[in-house]
């Protein structure tokens, strides 16, 4: 096997795509991140390609193209069940050389992979979240938001004179669909609607240097001289942007949007769009993290069904690649299913990040404060016992932290083949519940009340050796670590609390006879857990080394 087994809620299949030394011959390598990979070469001709009518075919004809040497192709099916075994997912990227343009007309969200015995589309399914990696000199960027109400940056673009173009105004109905995508409570939505208040260049932009995501309707060609949005002016008239000026507008900001979604509409006959892609590709370059457009047209039914599903899983679960996989299942029986494209600067597609409970929040304070009192009280002999209850009562972080990463990682590992889903679950719900029906965290609180009293006979035998602004200090750390109460064990607490409520809600769907939903809870309730216990772990890593220095002194 090429793989031996799993080492993370996620393996990704890097696939990268260069020219060769005959036309239409490439050369091909993939690797799994952090282990294995294979290269061969594929024969891809495009002619031959755009001579397929069907999407589906076309889309075979491509996959059995690419990974023609059986070298590739038992790769990437000893990847996909391996990985599928463990219950992940595997993450597809997509990286093609920018040379040969022949690379960049291929319609790559098509691609069919050998999937056990059959060849299925990645970019449909629902453990092979698919995007295709644009390699950039410059790295960073905005890290996934956490904060709640999302900022989302709405623009819609129809200015009067679009006839004169050669465009039809974008329906009203167009606007209204696209616009209630974000009528929810976890969004503040700040719009520039033609009619209203006018989507000009510096007005959107000004306003994505504050956003989480963006979303811009509004007509898009490709001219001779490269892509052009039609935006609106200041006088209210049409504004053609093309891809420098947006670009250059983008650069400038010192944080764009982590998402940008550049949406098009064929409401007529006339409208005319022929793709974003090499746009979109243009604003990942300049420092947008994940940008989605159509690279082809896209009717009006599909748009709306697309988009709506695709923001629904992203609000669910924060993961775009695997949102607009997601998405596009739900129209798979449309012609036009693959126009929408994710193109990303790094294989992380997360575009949202979960905020821990406000309580959970506060919890975080204490071991941050215990923190500082080991830093005021090191070296000094006073805080000896305090040291040895605060090794104490890390040791039950610990071991609470432990559980609940184990039972993260049982959730993660079920298999997300159906057939076997619910007898894999039943068994690791019913160990949970046991364990949850057990815990009362008496022994956490009493060391919990034991820490608070030495810790407050420490302060008084510290006040003669420390300076008074530090003894005031430490006062105050000392006070807020008792306001926040039980701390780190109501923030355990709390979470043990909600990752019951999830098993309880997948158990429902379960029994419901609804496997696939709760194979898809199953996914989101393992990214939301995900950043909370990171977080959770590098405040107990934090604290350790505190706890160790101090000892050590």
């Amino acid at each position: 096997m090429l793989l031996t087994g799993a080492r993370g809620a996620q393996e990704t299949l890097l696939i990268r795509v260069r020219g060769g030394a005959a036309p239409a011959e490439y050369a091909v390598e993939l690797e799994i991140v952090d282990g294995p990979r294979v290269s061969g070469l594929a024969r891809l001709d495009q002619t031959a390609l755009l001579a397929v009518p069907d999407p589906d075919a076309y889309g075979l004809a491509l996959g059995q193209s690419l990974f023609a040497d059986p070298t590739l192709a038992q790769f990437v099916g000893e990847a996909l069940a391996v990985v599928r075994a463990s219950g992940q997912l595997l993450r597809v990227r997509l990286d093609l050389d920018p040379a040969p343009a022949a690379l960049a007309a291929i319609a790559w969200e098509r691609l069919y992979g050998p999937v056990g015995a059959q060849w299925q589309p990645l970019a449909l399914l629902g453990d092979t979240p698919f995007a295709r990696l644009i390699p950039v000199q410059r790295w960073g960027g905005p890290q996934p938001s956490d904060r709640r109400p999302l900022r989302v940056v709405f623009g819609a673009a129809s200015p009067p004179d679009l006839p004169a173009f050669g465009l039809d105004p974008i329906d009203q109905a167009d606007v209204t669909a696209a616009q209630s995508l974000f009528e929810r409570a976890e969004c503040a939505v700040t719009a520039f609607i033609s009619g209203a208040q006018s989507p000009a260049l510096a007005a959107l932009t000004a306003a994505w240097a504050e956003a989480d995501v963006a979303y811009l309707l509004c007509h898009g060609r490709v001219t001779p001289a490269g892509a052009v949005l039609y935006l609106e002016g200041d006088d209210g008239k049409v504004d053609p942007v093309t891809t420098a000026r947006l670009v250059q507008s983008v650069a400038a900001l010192a944080s764009p949007p982590r998402l940008i979604v550049l949406a098009a509409c064929e409401s007529a006959a006339r409208a005319a769009f022929d793709s974003f892609g090499p746009l979109a590709q243009a604003l990942v370059e300049a420092g947008v993290p994940l940008v989605l457009a159509m690279r082809e047209r896209l009717q009006v039914t599909t748009a709306r069904i697309l988009m709506a599903r695709f923001f629904e899983r992203l609000f669910a679960h924060g993961q775009a690649d695997l949102a607009l996989n997601e998405a596009r299942a739900m129209v798979s029986e449309r012609w036009d299913w693959g126009a929408a494209t994710l193109l990303s600067r790094t294989v992380d597609c997360t575009a949202i990040a979960f905020p821990l409970d406000q309580t959970l929040q506060a919890g975080m304070a204490l071991p941050e404060a215990a923190g500082q009192m080991l830093a005021i009280a090191r070296r000094q002999a006073a805080g000896t016992a305090l040291i040895d209850e605060l090794e104490a009562l890390l040791r039950e972080w610990e071991a609470r932290y432990s559980v609940l990463a184990e039972y993260g990682s049982r959730l993660r590992r079920l298999p997300n083949d159906p057939a076997r889903f619910s007898d894999a679950f039943d068994t690791v719900y019913n160990d949970f519940k046991d364990l949850y029906d057990r815990e009362t965290w008496a022994d956490e609180e009493a060391l919990l009340r034991r820490t608070i009293k030495v810790a407050s006979t420490a302060l008084t035998q510290l006040a003669g050796a420390l300076a008074p602004s530090d003894h005031a200090q430490l006062n105050a750390l000392l006070q807020q670590h008792i306001a926040t109460r039980a701390g780190l064990i109501d923030t355990l607490r709390i979470v043990f609390d909600q990752l019951n409520d999830a098993f309880d809600a997948i158990n429902a769907l379960v029994a419901a006879g609804d496997v696939a939903g709760a194979i898809r809870r199953k996914h989101e309730v393992t990214a939301q857990f995900s950043d909370g216990l990171a977080e959770i772990r590098g405040r107990l890593r934090s604290l350790s080394r505190d706890v160790t220095t101090v000892s050590a002194a």
